[in-house]
């Protein structure tokens, strides 16, 4: 995950599926409540130690929302889905 202009850019691999922007990010806090963030862009992010990746680009104005999500995210499975309105 990096940092960058009050955005957080979360990469890694896309394991099935698709992803746009408008979709959300779930983003699990424990066993039974998660979150969810917008998607702003997609980007793709090469040269990393790892190869080529998918970058998904989160705007999330909110300084402790911020820090929670940049606290929370690991090496796991995370889960795009479309905003439920």
């Amino acid at each position: 995950m990096l940092e960058a202009r009050n955005r957080l850019i979360v990469y890694g691999d896309i394991v099935d599926g698709t992803v746009a922007p408008g979709e959300e990010l779930r983003v699990p806090l424990n066993g039974s409540f998660a979150m969810t963030v917008p998607i702003e862009s997609v980007e793709m992010v090469d040269r990393t130690k790892t190869g080529s990746h998918v970058a998904l680009v989160i705007a999330e104005a909110d300084a402790l929302g911020h820090n929670l999500i940049q606290s929370i995210f690991t090496d796991e499975t995370l889960v795009v889905q479309t905003p439920v309105s």
